[in-house]
């Protein structure tokens, strides 16, 4: 009866179990299966709703205090299934009534899951009719618009076209002809709250506060979503790992929208983690581009529903070239993942978007698996931090890893001149290398070998700050005192007194101490460094016109 009632009206289905053997069968029809508020603390029941992949709706009992629920949750959580919302019906007050706590729906959604208020359940009273249930059915506007005021997710309500007649829960069921005015009342007041929690009230402190408190939400749901697949981590994900490792094409990743650019994002991993991927626009692959797909490819397809067409269009031509295909879907059901060879489960409690409408939480958990198989994969193959290197040389990172071969300058690279060039071509050898200095090379013969010794780099500048010795030469016999201050020559004067003599010896041999550790110092490619006399600069001569050579 369900399955027609589905196939003739197209509208999803919602039925209660009672039974762990009953949600098999509830399920090949059912969109969500609920567990009734009496056996809301039945484990066996909420596990075998759990494992079928459905949605899980578990009304919370009426003895159950608002964080006590959270058992529940975790039950079918464990069971590998993070798709459950909670129904809040009303608590026990005493004998033959109910009442329902406003507290009890925000504290329950701060766990971040789902609430929906049953608002006529709340409203009956057990056993207060005399051997049947009774009701307050009058009460149905208000306590619905204060639960849409709370912030629940969705509202739970009995409709009839003539409550008297109805066979259960007649005291507390709606009216048909009230349901529209009541839903526009209630879309009314649900768009002043998301309003009201997304705008910018006037006092600053409010809107910092607000803001604040909605930006912990989304983290902490997208936390929960990437957590909820720890536990799904089973044979499935195995055998996706084993068929990317044993792929002997490339790794195709595909994906319409949001969970495109994930797949964008996955493929750039796996690229740079030694396993050869890219991405596929799948309306683009339909256009002609599915010729980059061959039979020994294996292809990944994102689809959050399951049943994106452009994916799902796809998947004959893949099958017919022998290509293996992996999805990565929230509905384990859908229709892509039954085509697949491995199907692994994204799905997400809820988003993280307060509409509950844009990608958010659900695409964090994609790409986290990506990344789950991307590490796996490199761990299987042996990626060492070499590998790695070798594929990332740009950037702050692949200056990080690169290694000192890579930076130096070796063989024509260097501009290396002999020892009787002239300073022309050292100039222009210096500039054509771009290093802005030269080495000078020296031959010599010993023990019938050829030693080579490059001489250390002089800079452009300093072979024209330096003096050369036939200048200093001409200095000290102009003023009788040589550079380091010693009177020189037959008649020169003593100069300073016993301490600066004993200064100026300091001096010359910690300056000659290090002229040998420069010597002794190697260089890149194995050579000695020598200390090169400076030389002496070109300097022009001095100019002089031709009126002033007459007159003289």
């Amino acid at each position: 009866m369900l399955a027609a009632i589905k196939t003739r009206h197209n509208v999803p289905i919602v039925t209660d179990i009672h039974e762990p053997a009953q949600a098999a069968a509830a399920a090949e029809v059912a969109d969500v299966l609920q567990i009734p508020a009496f056996l809301s603390r039945q484990t066996d029941l909420i596990v075998a709703a759990a494992r079928t992949g459905r949605v899980v709706n578990i009304k919370k009992g009426q003895f159950l205090a608002p964080d006590d629920i959270r058992h529940a949750v975790a039950k079918v959580v464990d069971a590998g299934n993070s798709r459950v919302i909670v129904t809040e019906r009303g608590t026990s007050f005493g004998y033959h009534n109910l009442v329902v706590d406003m507290r009890a729906l925000p504290m329950m959604r701060q766990r971040g899951i789902p609430v929906v208020f049953d608002v006529t359940h709340s409203l009956q009273l057990p056993g207060g009719g005399d051997g049947v249930t009774s009701g307050q059915a009058e009460y149905i506007e208000p306590l619905a618009s204060a639960g849409v005021a709370a912030g629940v997710d969705g509202v739970f309500l009995e409709v009839h076209d003539d409550p008297a007649r109805a066979k259960s829960d007649a005291q507390n069921a709606l009216r048909l002809d009230l349901l529209e005015p009541l839903l526009r009342r209630l879309l009314a007041i649900d768009a002043i709250v998301k309003q009201a929690e997304a705008g910018k009230p006037a006092v600053r402190g409010v809107r910092l506060m607000a803001d604040r408190t909605l930006a912990r939400k989304v983290l902490e749901t997208e936390a929960a979503a990437i957590l909820a697949l720890v536990s799904r981590l089973d044979e499935r994900f195995d055998r996706a790992v084993d068929l990317l490792l044993q792929c002997r094409g490339r790794v195709i990743l595909t994906g319409m929208g949001k969970s495109g650019i994930i797949c964008q994002k996955i493929a750039a991993t796996l690229a740079s983690t030694g396993t050869p991927a890219f991405f596929l626009h799948p309306a683009e692959a339909m256009h002609g581009d599915l010729g980059v797909i061959q039979g020994d490819d294996v292809v990944v397809a994102l689809s959050y529903s399951g049943e994106t067409d452009e994916i799902l269009n796809l998947i004959e031509t893949i099958r017919r070239l022998g290509a293996r295909l992996i999805a990565i879907t929230g509905v384990t059901r859908s229709a892509l993942a039954q085509a697949a060879d491995v199907a692994l489960d994204c799905g997400v409690a809820e988003e993280a978007c307060p509409l509950n409408l844009v990608p958010t939480a659900s695409t964090t958990a994609a790409l986290a698996m990506g990344d789950a198989l991307a590490m796996t994969l490199l761990k299987a193959k042996g990626f060492r931090q070499e590998d790695f290197a070798s594929l990332h040389p740009g950037g702050k990172l692949g200056k990080r890893l690169m290694r000192v071969d890579a930076l130096m300058h070796a063989g024509k690279q260097c501009p290396i001149v002999q020892a009787g060039t002239g300073m022309r071509d050292v100039i222009y050898e210096m500039s054509s290398k771009g290093l802005g200095h030269d080495v000078r090379r020296r031959r010599r013969r010993r023990a019938a070998r050829h030693h080579h010794r490059r001489r250390p780099a002089a800079s452009h500048g300093e072979r024209r700050r330096h003096p050369t010795p036939d200048r200093r030469r001409r200095h000290d016999a102009r003023t009788g005192v040589d550079s380091t201050g010693h009177a020189r020559g037959r008649g020169a004067q003593h100069h300073g007194t016993a301490q600066d003599h004993v200064d100026r010896r300091r001096r010359r041999r910690s300056a000659a101490r290090g002229r040998r550790r420069a010597r002794a110092r190697p260089v890149a490619h194995g050579a000695v460094l020598r200390h090169v006399k400076p030389i002496e600069p070109i300097e022009p001569e001095p100019f002089s016109s031709p009126r002033r050579r007459r007159s003289s």
